[in-house]
């Protein structure tokens, strides 16, 4: 992945999620802490706990553990956007839909973002707008956040528009 989307969907999900440096419950009843990891559904990664007498114990959640973690589940979203797409597929992308289909996958999660079976036909046949369109006809738009949802939708949809900017990214 370039570096400058790498860099916009860091930006993005952390201006969204936030950084918890302790364990809540999401909207969803999920355990959940860092940037957005979901203890829940994907566990407890071995760096988190350690032994305290016979009990596995969290540990605190540092500044450095965050980033690791959310580096980590990064790049989980991006190796399952790579299966879903192609490797090949998911780079032709402009910048503003990869950076989309990265916040939706880190957000939902492989299984989930699977479900979104015309908006992925939308994006293998290269129509934007459609693709833009599914997105805002969904139950994930209607569950989430509407502010995150209209940006995201907005970002594909508006992705022609900005053709000169986003030839000129891909061309650096």
């Amino acid at each position: 992945m370039h570096n400058l989307i790498y860099g916009e969907c860091r930006d993005r999900i952390k201006r969204f999620e936030g950084v918890r440096e302790w364990l809540y419950y999401d909207d969803r009843h999920k355990l959940t802490g860092g940037v957005g990891h979901n203890f829940t559904d994907n566990g407890i990664p071995g760096k988190m706990v350690k032994k305290w007498g016979s009990d596995w114990v969290f540990r605190e959640m540092s500044v450095g553990r965050i980033e690791e973690l959310f580096t980590y589940d990064l790049e989980i979203a991006f190796k399952d956007l790579c299966d879903i797409f192609n490797f090949d597929v998911f780079e032709e992308f402009p910048f503003n839909v990869q950076a989309v289909l990265m916040d939706m996958c880190f957000n939902m999660g492989k299984k989930s973002f699977l479900s979104f079976t015309k908006m992925r036909h939308y994006l293998f046949n290269n129509l934007i707008n459609e693709a833009a369109k599914e997105i805002r006809n969904s139950k994930y738009w209607r569950d989430c956040e509407a502010t995150r949802l209209i940006l995201l939708s907005h970002n594909i949809k508006n992705v022609y528009g900005r053709a000169e900017e986003n030839a000129k990214f891909m061309e650096s």
